[in-house]
């Protein structure tokens, strides 16, 4: 066994150093040494994992119980549940990031979920930790389209409102959050590549072995999350309120716009939270990061506030259906654990709200 392994490794490096004898011609002057892709920001389709909170995410939560929860997505890579494995098209998408996303409930008893089980309709999750609008229109044009759904719902708020007030837009952004990646390509000097075949070696045999020995690596180093924003801290971005409710603006025009000329009905939803003067565990937990710097808390407060009403205005000014979700879920850790995050009786209780707002207009439809 262990001279075949030899042989395996020999035959390896050997292919590694003949590898650049196959190269075209001319092929290192004709092509850019970075690609580059549009993010999905998506889990993999048909992904089938469990996602346990991390002890420093349940020790400064607030309610939130740690426990194994369930991720499973369809070929397209929308979250799914156990009613929905292996059914398209789609009755209704949302989007939005991790509000919607909802990792840390049970499979179950995520609001999309629930929301297509009491409507008996064929509903995917189309959220994503750290998707902004730009992200979710994205999805929509690429993933969502091709299924299509009756109707596409759409909850957006505190991803937008730091990329524009750290980076001042939405193209500009950390590599966790950009919308367009750039990778650089594998380089020909021997050390590099035979660097990046143990690399690969890695990614093969002990992925999950990799992932763990770095997780307690970063934990003594009380490195408990990543830091995402860090090059941004120090950039002095003039923060105009009007200019980024304007921006914010023409993101969700352009979702909208895009449903529609889809014959997609769109939905927006305002986003729950506890973005609240009053609110002590959220004041605190806002001033222990080092990522809010930038803002005040009582000035983020405001700013949010204001995005939530700019939901309300579009909704009114483009004449679609909103679920004002701000004002129905109660700011409180009975149902948000943090800051916008629901725990699972939170996530209940909007889907019970989003029901009450829909289940008419489906009713509606099945009876014409």
């Amino acid at each position: 066994m262990r001279i075949f392994l030899y042989n395996i490794l020999i035959l390896l490096i050997l292919l590694v150093l003949i590898d650049p004898f196959f190269k075209k011609e001319g092929e290192r002057e004709k092509h850019g040494s970075i690609s580059r892709t549009v993010s999905l920001r998506e889990f993999p389709p048909d992904t089938d994992i469990y996602k346990t909170p991390p002890d420093y995410l349940v020790e400064n939560a607030d309610n939130l119980e740690q426990k194994a929860c369930r991720i499973r997505t369809n070929k397209q890579g929308f979250i799914i549940g156990e009613n929905t494995v292996n059914k398209e098209p789609a009755d209704i998408i949302f989007f939005g990031g991790s509000t919607t996303e909802c990792l840390y409930v049970d499979e179950d008893k995520r609001f999309p979920y629930l929301v297509g089980e009491q409507l008996g309709l064929t509903v995917f999750n189309g959220g994503k930790g750290g998707s902004n609008t730009i992200h979710s229109t994205i999805n929509l044009l690429t993933k969502g389209i091709p299924l299509e759904p009756k109707m596409a719902i759409y909850m957006h708020n505190v991803n937008d409102l730091v990329a524009l007030t750290k980076a001042g837009g939405y193209w500009d952004a950390p590599e966790t959050r950009a919308i367009i990646k750039e990778q650089k390509k594998p380089s020909n000097r021997l050390g590099k590549r035979i660097s990046n075949v143990f690399k690969s070696l890695k990614d093969l045999l002990i992925p999950n072995i990799y992932k763990k020995l770095k997780t307690i690596k970063n934990r003594k180093n009380n490195k408990a999350e990543v830091d995402e924003w860090q090059q941004y801290r120090n950039r002095e971005v003039e923060i105009d309120l009007p200019a980024i409710e304007e921006k914010f603006d023409q993101a969700i025009s352009g979702f909208v716009e895009l449903a529609r000329a889809n014959n997609i009905e769109p939905v927006l939803m305002t986003q729950f939270n506890r973005f609240h003067p009053e609110d002590r565990y959220t004041n605190r937990s806002y001033s222990a990061n080092s990522n809010n710097q930038q803002i005040p808390y009582l000035t983020f407060c405001t700013y949010y506030k204001a995005f939530n009403e700019k939901i309300r205005a579009i909704a009114e000014r483009e004449k679609i259906l909103l679920i004002d979700l701000d004002v129905q879920i109660p700011p409180n850790n009975t149902y948000i654990y943090d800051s916008v995050h629901l725990n699972e009786k939170g996530s209940e209780l909007v889907a019970n709200t989003i029901v009450k707002s829909l289940q008419n207009i489906f009713t509606d439809r099945s009876g014409e």
